[in-house]
């Protein structure tokens, strides 16, 4: 059990998110930011393996020093007693 929400942490080449903490009853989005410039990025975000949400942004380019708004919508399908929340990034193929 983790007092004060579970860690949720962005992997590369996500730089951060905040907060970095999560609750099942989060309702405000996420802000993340990236090291790189991402054409139609897709996030994922996970727990202990088990997919929470998957969330897509097709008409815009991530680009570092903006920020990227993740929704909380997901946050009521997080375990408490489970590890980190890891949010991760996927880019479409091309074509």
């Amino acid at each position: 059990y983790w007092p004060g929400g579970v860690p949720l942490l962005a992997g590369p080449p996500l730089l951060r998110i905040a907060p970095n903490r999560v609750t099942p009853d989060d309702r405000l989005p996420y802000l993340l930011r990236t090291a790189v410039p991402l054409p139609r990025p897709v996030l994922y975000v996970t727990q202990d393996g088990r997919p929470l949400h998957r969330e897509r942004f097709p008409l815009i380019t991530a680009v570092p020093h903006r920020p990227l708004k993740l929704t909380a919508r997901w946050t009521h399908r997080v375990d408490p007693r489970g590890g980190p929340v890891h949010v991760t990034v996927a880019r479409p193929h091309p074509g």
